[in-house]
């Protein structure tokens, strides 16, 4: 199925769920898709982001590891986790390997995206990151190191 191209249906339904005040976001892991639902439910908008420069040979690469695996279907990700907070939603994209680890803001409302680069920042499979509390800061751990990196966040 995946060597001919084809997502199977158990990752492709793989979400990341973020809650603020305003509502309920829901980032689709396989289509880099991006909903917003009110509290009750319903869809107030949705965003896809497939074409991304940053997310550009992510699909080739997850054929490719595809190819090479017998027993297992590999998880196709665009993105490594979401961080909701009172303006909007971040999310750590899962990028190429020749694209620096990028992080994607949107707003609560939608109309404001931006891309933030960290080619500072060590790529690793076990990377994870939060907005901290001054908002003006951005921290990434891997889950394997015992060092946590810190950044500027200028949204």
């Amino acid at each position: 199925m995946v060597r001919r191209g084809e997502i199977p249906e158990r990752v492709r339904n793989l979400v990341f769920l973020g809650v603020n005040e305003s509502g309920i976001f829901s980032f689709q892991q396989a289509e880099a898709r991006l909903q917003k639902f009110s509290g009750s439910g319903e869809l107030l908008w949705e965003k896809d982001f497939i074409d991304l420069p940053a997310l550009k040979g992510v699909y080739e690469e997850y054929l490719q590891e595809a190819k090479t695996q017998e027993r297992f279907i590999p998880q196709l990700s665009y993105a490594r986790g979401i961080h909701v907070y009172e303006e909007g939603a971040a999310i750590l994209l899962q990028t190429a390997e020749q694209n620096p680890v990028t992080v994607l803001w949107v707003s609560n409302s939608g109309e404001d995206i931006r891309l933030i680069e960290y080619p500072e920042v060590e790529k690793s499979f076990l990377l994870r990151f939060r907005i901290a509390p001054d908002r003006q800061t951005i921290l990434f751990v891997d889950s394997m190191e015992p060092t946590i990196y810190r950044a500027e966040y200028p949204v």
